[in-house]
């Protein structure tokens, strides 16, 4: 493999915080050395590698970044809409989270931090940490493994009545820094939950966030996962979510993808037990040169499983992206249902879209669907809107948000779907001026 400034750079994170790491429990370590090993054998992706062909990561590459810089006091209140957001929320500042006493236990549900579980805590994390994908399947999965900090662990028992809100906030630094931020849901059989995740940071100025979160869904648990990624114009954003959907379970992702110079989210789901129910779902605007790269993959390892997708898409200017999703139907998987749809509004002659729709299918006796459209805003219907005196700009912003409107009027939170609504009409305005 080799060496470049920003490997260089996460090795001495990993040296620099060995120190503190020393007293981390025999199995810890361990799971840090695996993901680390797979990191330096998987290396940085170049434009060489198929699954990140479209995502070119030389700049990464070239950047030699420093620790993030620990936090003098709280993170800047949110502004815009995502002022309105509410729930139980846990602030996660420059990839540390901030829970005083290590816990906090809420209506049907535990939040705390690794460090502060209990043996038994420690135990059934130990058993799910890490273990919802094959380390050598994403590098930067791998390379969260060893160098993130405290995880963050959301054990829900019951119905969680109030929605949790973890606020992933990047604090403004003089140099280019790296966080990594490793989150565990576990929803117990029966249990129910609803999460947001919320990705922000400065305007100004280079860093890094590198995201893995994991869920496992006991049978007939239902988890409502909603990520909202509005970092600096000069951020590079790497994410990773994976679901285990257990026996009649159902669990509903929606990703909406706004910020960030570079961006790639991996949004996973095993369907691992009969009856489970999975839907992802997504919104992507870019502009200027921005590029957004979303690649999904659900497993259908067992019968008698749903699974559905939308990702909505609009690009402006010379931005790009990218949309790869794919469906493994495996032999044991009869009577799948799977439906995939990529929809892609291209406002700009220099925007481009990549878009690669998947199915693998090895089982006989399934319903599976998928396909992708790519086009520009229909010139009848901004005739109509014309002709009816709406100005120009705002007759584009009317007919692009009734586009990205169908994947979000899905979102069960009145008050969440509100927030989104106002970000994406926020968005679009932007990259239509």
């Amino acid at each position: 493999m080799e060496s470049s400034n920003a490997l260089r750079a996460f090795e001495a994170m990993l040296e620099q915080a060995a120190p503190a790491r020393a007293s981390e429990p025999g199995w810890l370590a361990e799971a840090r050395h695996a993901g680390l090993e797979a990191f330096r054998l998987q290396g940085i992706p170049t434009t060489g590698h198929e699954e990140w062909r479209s995502t070119p990561l030389a700049a990464l590459a070239a950047t030699a970044f420093a620790p993030a810089p620990t936090s003098a006091g709280p993170a800047p209140t949110a502004v815009g809409p995502l002022a309105g957001l509410g729930g139980n929320r846990v602030e996660i500042i420059n990839g540390a989270p901030i829970l005083p006493d290590g816990r906090r236990q809420g209506a049907g549900s535990s939040t705390f931090l690794l460090s502060a579980a209990t043996p038994e805590e420690q135990a059934a994390v130990m058993r799910r940490l890490g273990r919802t994908h094959s380390l050598n399947s994403h590098p930067f999965a791998a390379l969260n493994l060893a160098l993130h900090g405290d995880a963050l662990v959301i054990h829900v028992t019951a119905d969680a009545t109030e929605p949790l809100h973890i606020r992933h906030c990047a604090l403004p630094s003089d140099r280019p820094f790296a966080t990594a931020v490793r989150v565990l849901v576990v929803a117990e059989p029966n249990a129910r939950a609803a999460l947001v995740e919320t990705f922000e940071g400065p305007a100004g100025g280079a860093y890094l966030t590198n995201a893995v979160i994991e869920f496992w869904l006991g049978d007939g648990a239902a988890v409502e996962h909603c990520r909202i990624q509005v970092e600096g114009a000069d951020a590079t954003h790497l994410s990773l979510s994976h679901a285990m959907v257990g026996r009649d379970s159902r669990f509903a992702s929606t990703n909406i993808s706004l910020g960030a110079a570079l961006a790639r989210y991996d949004g996973n789901a095993s369907m691992v037990g009969s009856g489970g129910e999975c839907t992802l779902n997504g919104v992507y605007v870019a502009a200027g040169t921005q590029l957004i790269d979303n690649h999904t993959y659900i497993d259908h390892a067992v019968a008698h499983c749903q699974s559905h997708e939308l990702y909505k898409g609009v690009l402006a200017d010379r931005s790009r992206g990218v949309f790869n999703g794919k469906i493994l139907v495996r032999e044991d998987a009869q009577k799948t249902d799977a439906k995939q749809t990529n929809q892609v509004l291209l406002l700009s002659g220099d925007a481009q879209i990549h878009t690669k729709p998947q199915l693998e299918i090895f089982a006989d006796d399934v319903r599976c669907t998928h396909g992708a459209t790519i086009g520009r805003l229909d010139a009848d219907a901004l005739f109509y809107l014309r002709a009816r005196g709406i100005l120009a700009e705002q007759a584009h912003t009317m007919l692009v948000a009734a586009f990205a409107g169908d994947v979000i009027e899905r979102i069960a939170d009145e008050t969440l779907r509100g927030v989104v609504d106002a970000l994406v009409r926020d968005a679009l305005r932007a990259g239509l001026t």
